[in-house]
């Protein structure tokens, strides 16, 4: 079991200190409190990142095509 502080949390997913601690708040990512710390199991954060993966495009809208008038 490996623990992570909201910065290691923060610079893995690329975020800011806060966006890590507004999904702790929003219970997005289950952590626990030791000490007054916030620590995130890595195997909650995988789970967390799981929910967030888009295959296949399927979010993305398709572009919409545009017959040009003038060639």
């Amino acid at each position: 079991m490996k623990f992570l502080t909201v910065n290691e949390v923060a610079d893995q997913l690329r975020a800011s200190k806060s966006f890590v601690y507004d999904l702790l708040s929003r219970g997005r990512i289950v952590h626990y409190m030791v000490e007054g710390k916030k620590l995130i199991e890595e195997n909650d954060l995988l789970i967390y990142l799981d929910g967030q993966r888009v295959e296949n495009n399927s979010s993305v809208p398709p572009k919409r095509r545009f017959k040009s008038k003038h060639f």
